[in-house]
C-alpha cells in the first residue's frame, strides 16, 4: 500500500533566519541536546540503539518537514535512521490549534518521502515540560500505535470505553482532523501508520533543578578532557549557541567538524570516551527478556489498568521512587510493564526481577557486563536521552542477598543522579492496587 500525498510539495519553505516559533533558547538548547550527542557518538533521543553522525539545522530546503533539528544516526546493523524535530516549547494537541495543524500537515508531507516508507524515519515535536493529562493521554495514544501490529487493533482497544480514556479518543480525532484538512488520507490505517512514527519529546530545560539540564553537563564533563571538567557548563552554553547559529543560516554539524571548531574557536579539549555502547546493549537486552516474562495479554486483549497507570504518572511528576503494591494476581506486573515501553521511547529503562539481576553487588555486575566505567558514569551515559528509569518486578521477593546486594548498589546510583527514577512492584495485604511515593519501607533489605 502506497502512503503519503501524491504531490511532491512539502513544508511551506521560509529562510531559515524568518523561521523558529518556539523560542530561539529553547530551538537551540534542544539543538545543543543533539549536537552534544554528535560529540559523544552517542545514542540521539528519540532513536534507541542508534549511534548520532551528524545534526542538521533548518532543513526545510533539503526537503525536511519537520526542520529544525534533522538528526542523522546509524542503526546497530548498519542502517541509518533519521529524526526530524520540530521545537514548538508549548502546544495543544487539539483539533482547535494551528500549531497542531501544521504539525500534521509537515507529517503527512515528510510521508511522500520514499525513505519514509523504506526506512527508519521518525518524527518528533519538541517541547517544553508539561503535566497535563491531555499530553499524558496524547503519549498513550502514541504508545499504544506503537504496541498494536496492525490499525485493527489499536482502533478496537482505541474504543473500548473501559479501556481507552475519553482523552485519548480526542487527540485522534483531533490528528484525523488535521489530516483531512491537509488533504491526506484518514482512514484507520493511515491514522495509525503515521501515528506510530510520530514522537512527543518533552524537554524541561526551565524547570527547577532541571534533570536535563544535569544530564547535558554531565555529558559535557564526559567528554573533555580531564583538565577541562570545569568548563561543562562553558560547553553546554557554548552548544547552544552554535546550534542557534546554525539555525539561522541552515547549517549542519558532525563530529569531525565540531570538534575542530570548539577546539580552534573556544580551545575546548576532548578525551577518547569509553565505548559503553556494548553494556548498553547488554543491558536493554536484559530488560527485554525480563520484560518478555511478564504477560499483559488475556486471550490477545491487552490488559488495561488506566487507573494506576495515570496515578504513575500523577507520581513520577512530584517524586523520582514509587512502590506499586497490591496482593498477588492483581495485574501490578502489567502496570510495570507498561510503563516500561511507555517510557522507552522517552529514554532508557533498566528492567530486574528476581532471578535476573546479577548477584553479588556493583563490581561483580560490572565485570559481567563487561563494563570498565563507574556506576555513575554509566547511570550518567544511560541517562543521555534526558530520562531513565530502574524498573523492578516483584523487589520484595528477591531472596538471593547477592541480588539485594546489586539492587541495593543500584538504588542508591539511581538516587543520586537526578536524571534516574526508579519504580518496583512489591506485595501488599490490600488486593486492590495502590502507588506509593518516596520511600522504599517495602524493601527490608535496603
Amino acid at each position: 500500500m502506497a502512503h503519503g500525498p501524491k504531490t511532491d510539495e512539502l513544508a511551506r519553505i521560509a529562510p531559515p533566519a524568518a523561521t523558529g516559533n518556539a523560542g530561539p533558547r529553547f530551538e537551540a538548547k534542544v539543538g545543543a541536546f543533539y549536537l552534544l550527542s554528535v560529540l559523544t557518538a552517542g545514542e540521539p533521543r528519540g532513536l534507541p540503539g542508534a549511534v548520532t553522525r551528524s545534526v542538521h539545522f533548518q532543513g526545510a530546503v533539503d526537503g525536511c518537514p519537520f526542520d529544525d533539528v534533522i538528526v542523522h544516526a546509524v542503526n546497530a546493523d548498519g542502517s541509518p535512521a533519521i529524526l526530524e524535530v520540530q521545537a514548538k516549547r508549548t502546544i495543544d494537541f487539539t483539533a482547535s490549534n494551528p500549531e497542531f495543524a501544521d504539525i500534521v500537515r509537515r507529517m503527512w508531507a515528510a510521508a511522500a518521502k520514499p525513505e519514509f516508507s523504506s526506512g527508519r524515519y521518525e518524527l518528533a515535536v519538541a517541547i517544553a515540560r508539561t503535566s497535563t493529562a491531555i499530553e499524558r493521554a496524547c503519549q498513550e495514544v502514541l504508545h499504544w500505535a506503537r504496541q498494536h501490529s496492525n490499525a485493527a487493533a489499536f482502533g478496537q482497544h482505541l474504543q473500548q470505553p473501559a479501556f481507552a480514556a475519553d482523552g485519548m479518543r480526542r487527540f485522534v480525532e483531533a490528528f484525523r482532523h488535521h489530516l483531512a484538512a491537509a488533504g491526506a488520507r484518514t482512514d484507520a490505517e493511515t491514522v495509525w501508520w503515521l501515528l506510530r512514527r510520530f514522537q512527543i519529546l518533552v524537554f524541561d530545560f526551565e524547570g527547577a533543578g532541571s534533570a536535563y539540564e544535569n544530564v547535558v553537563r554531565e555529558r559535557a564533563r564526559m567528554c573533555l578532557a580531564a583538565d577541562q571538567l570545569q568548563r561543562a557548563n562553558e560547553l553546554c552554553l557554548v552548544l547552544a549557541d552554535e546550534a542557534q547559529a546554525r539555525g539561522t543560516a541552515g547549517g549542519d554539524a558532525d563530529r569531525t567538524a565540531l570538534l575542530e571548531r570548539l577546539g580552534e574557536q573556544h580551545g575546548f579539549r576532548f578525551e577518547t570516551r569509553r565505548d559503553l555502547l556494548p553494556v548498553c546493549r547488554k543491558l536493554t537486552e536484559a530488560s527485554a527478556k525480563a520484560l518478555a516474562d511478564i504477560r499483559d495479554q488475556v486471550g490477545g486483549i491487552r490488559l488495561g489498568r488506566a487507573d494506576i497507570v495515570e496515578a504513575c504518572h500523577q507520581a513520577f511528576e512530584t517524586a523520582r521512587f514509587l512502590e506499586i503494591r497490591g496482593g498477588p494476581g492483581v495485574g501490578k506486573a502489567a502496570v510495570l510493564k507498561h510503563l516500561a515501553l511507555e517510557r522507552e521511547r522517552e529514554g532508557t529503562v533498566v528492567v530486574l526481577a528476581p532471578g535476573r539481576i546479577f548477584g553479588g553487588g556493583w563490581i561483580k555486575m560490572a565485570h559481567a557486563v563487561g563494563c570498565e566505567a563507574s556506576l555513575d558514569e554509566l547511570l550518567s551515559e544511560l541517562a543521555c536521552g534526558g530520562t531513565a528509569t530502574l524498573f523492578v518486578d516483584n523487589a520484595d521477593q528477591i531472596d538471593d542477598e547477592g541480588e539485594q546486594i546489586t539492587l541495593r548498589d543500584l538504588l542508591r546510583g539511581v538516587v543520586g543522579n537526578p536524571a534516574w527514577r526508579a519504580a518496583v512492584t512489591v506485595r501488599s495485604e490490600k488486593r486492590r492496587m495502590a502507588v506509593a511515593v518516596g520511600g522504599r519501607g517495602s524493601l527490608p533489605w535496603m
